[in-house]
């Protein structure tokens, strides 16, 4: 692998944790993953008792964040190590790791058990009782026994309603006649997220070192990560055009079975030609047991696909006809266009070119792979020859990806200049410049961002902001301005603690380290951490309630700043001050908006009642969850006006005989029109651009 070091700067939400490749080391390497943040973060900790309890705490969250398989009684010979795990750093030899992950084993094969006695007779669904939601750490194995017991009893509530949706008359009869389906199918389902853990494609003892790692890493800020070989593959594929895949994109079915909804040509699933569209996936196989989904939903086993690295897998699939079929796979590296840029036109009283960028991915092993900036390059040409008036680039839900790509990309529409600074631990800022002297398109230009555009996304909008370069549309963005850099490990970190050397070529091997090594800032000298690029013309947000930011997420850093740049000559300014005024008579009495705001409001009370208590009374849980889904069903809806007719937008010419030929790609951006073309964000930031044009 090349390029081993890698300057990143993505939001962290995006990656899943895979288990490491390989037995044994599991001491050296929380050794070396501790050592590699002392080394290399920008604010580092100090290895005390403090930090101990942190980990500790972290890591038992991560084994068991609803508390459901240990009890403070299970946790009393643990909780020695709560304040010794600092010392057993220094000494290299991480006791702590080793009785954990005994426990853990001995709690998982037990609850798994314990499950099956539980759902063996019918539950009292009359009763008025509640399953508290996290809840807290059961004081004694029997205080543990009732919890578990009434989590099943809701997994069968659960699994019942998602059946029966819209029904609400004779629920304990109906109810009644499925039962029993319904408790052997919980009990197959937790089963199998119990095999799923034991029998890790990778190793139980990995899965549990793995978190441990991760639950040292948190404790520095949330963006570190400890990424083993299988989870670099995965990160890589976020930020790159390219991923290892089997090729199958999944849905669930009104019975609550996932099955295949598109196969990726050229994938593995596609070329087997024993897989097809509506297959529902019975069962998957890596080790001894195969794990059976029937009762696990399109994101768990979306996450289990994620997880799983180089070994062939025993998929079972079953047919619409019933019938069974077993399929051998094994992830392949597949172009994909999810990443990739984007462009459309806007055709209305103006025509506007509209590009959507959902990540800034690079090609990060070899030279002359795909690239956004360049890519977004080529677009801007294709889109000359539609002979736009203007611009619209879309960053919304885009976190981040290569910083150098950032820089590239603002160069486009940026003639000269310091774009930012980067400030290492104990280090002057050092200027990030337009690396290319001059622009690709200077016209007039919105930028559209909201509470998920971070990082990467964040520096370029306020580069442009401070520029004057566009007008920056929607909401406050999420507030990241930190650097990643990704290493393998350090194995010169050879205390005499180690009885044995590794060679260089070994960290690979081990994982890699993902450690926040900067803080940026804006030409201005001011930075986005945790304040966000704030929008010049502000539209209502629909998640602004519900606290995700990274001034919510734990250990963030705060901010700092620096002085501005000396050569730093921005462009006249923008009449924002009146494009504002139009935009606000547009929405304050827009039917859209003021549903996103009071949505938002809505979505912002189901955000803080994660801490409840759920109804475990059938006829009251339907009666909650109804309201529930209400409030979630809204939200889906509010964003779209399918009637406007503010502009029609179309795929460029030059893009015509490649969509015609491609039907994959022809129905990735039919669906993407359908999208666009009743956003009501992009249309408020068409008329936005309208009126820059006009003035």
């Amino acid at each position: 692998m090349k390029n081993l070091i890698i300057t990143c700067v993505l939001l962290n939400t995006f990656f899943y944790r895979a288990a490491a490749s390989m037995t044994g080391d599991a001491d050296q390497r929380v050794v070396m993953v501790y050592h590699m943040l002392a080394k290399y973060h920008y604010s580092p900790r100090t290895l005390d008792d403090k930090l101990s309890e942190e980990i500790y705490d972290g890591l038992l969250k991560d084994l068991d964040p609803n508390h459901l398989y240990f009890s403070a009684e299970d946790l009393k010979g643990l909780s020695a190590h709560r304040e010794s795990i600092d010392d057993e750093i220094k000494s290299g030899s991480i006791t702590f790791l080793h009785d954990v992950t005994a426990l853990y084993k001995r709690k998982l094969k037990s609850m798994d058990s314990l499950d099956a006695i539980l759902l063996a007779a019918p539950f009292n669904y009359k009763a008025k009782e509640y399953f508290e939601y996290p809840g807290k750490i059961c004081t004694t194995n029997a205080e543990l026994l009732q919890r578990r017991r009434q989590y099943l009893k809701l997994k069968v509530l659960q699994r019942y309603q998602s059946q029966n949706p819209e029904d609400s008359t004779g629920q304990f009869e109906k109810l009644n006649t499925k039962e029993a389906a319904l408790r052997d199918k919980i009990k197959n389902t937790q089963h199998s997220k119990c095999v799923k853990i034991l029998e890790h494609p990778e190793g139980f003892p990995e899965y549990v070192c793995n978190s441990l790692c991760n639950a040292i890493t948190a404790c520095f800020d949330p963006h570190s990560d400890y990424m083993t070989p299988n989870a670099m593959e995965k990160f890589s594929s976020y930020v790159s055009t390219e991923s290892k895949t089997f090729g199958l994109n999944l849905d669930e079915n009104e019975k609550g079975d996932v099955y295949v909804s598109k196969l990726l040509p050229g994938a593995p699933a596609w070329k087997s030609g024993q897989v097809h569209n509506g297959d529902v996936i019975v069962s998957m196989k890596w080790g001894r047991e195969a794990v059976d989904l029937s009762g696990a939903g399109e994101e768990e086993v979306g996450k289990m696909l994620d997880n799983i690295g180089n070994e062939k897998v025993e998929f079972t699939f079953r047919n619409s006809g019933g019938e069974q079929n077993v399929v051998t796979l094994k992830k392949e590296k597949v172009e994909s266009d999810e990443n990739a840029v984007k462009s459309f036109v806007l055709k209305g009283n103006k025509s506007i070119g509209y590009i959507d960028l959902p990540s800034f991915y690079t090609n990060w092993e070899e030279s002359g792979g795909s690239n956004c900036a360049n890519d977004v390059a080529k677009e801007i040409l294709k889109l000359s020859q539609e002979n736009i008036n203007g611009l619209i680039l879309d960053l919304r839900y885009n976190g981040g990806g290569s910083l150098q790509e950032a820089m590239e990309l603002s160069g486009i529409f940026i003639n000269e200049g310091v774009l930012g600074f980067e400030r290492e631990r104990g280090q002057k800022p050092l200027s990030l410049k337009d690396p290319n002297r001059g622009t690709m398109y200077n016209g007039p230009m919105v930028v559209l961002v909201n509470g998920l555009s971070a990082s990467a996304s964040e520096l370029v909008a306020g580069a442009l902001q401070d520029y004057n370069r566009a007008v920056i549309v929607g909401s406050r963005t999420y507030g990241k301005a930190t650097s990643q850099q990704i290493l393998p490990l350090d194995t010169s970190i050879n205390f005499k603690i180690f009885k044995k050397s590794y060679s260089k070529s070994a960290g690979e091997k081990l994982g890699y380290i993902k450690v926040t090594e900067g803080m940026l800032f804006r030409a201005t000298g001011k930075t986005n951490q945790c304040s966000g690029t704030v929008p010049d013309i502000n539209l209502p947000d629909l998640y602004s309630e519900m606290k995700y930011k990274e001034s919510e997420s734990p250990n963030f850093l705060k901010p700092d700043s620096i002085k501005r740049a000396i050569y730093f000559h921005p462009e006249p300014a923008l009449p924002v001050y009146s494009l504002n005024e139009k935009s606000k008579a547009r929405t304050e009495h827009d039917k859209y908006f003021n549903s996103i705001e009071s949505t938002a409001k809505l979505l912002g009370e189901l955000k803080s009642n994660e801490n409840q208590k759920i109804a475990l009374k059938l006829d009251e849980y339907i009666s909650d969850e109804k309201a529930y889904a209400r409030k979630w069903k809204l939200s889906k809806t509010v964003m779209n006006d399918t009637t406007q007719t503010t502009y029609k937008a179309s795929t460029l010419t030059s893009d015509a005989a490649l969509l015609k030929n491609d039907s994959f790609k022809g129905q990735e951006y039919h669906d993407k029109l359908k999208e666009i073309s009743s956003d009501v964000y992009i249309k408020e930031g068409y008329l936005i651009l309208s009126d820059l044009i006009n003035q």
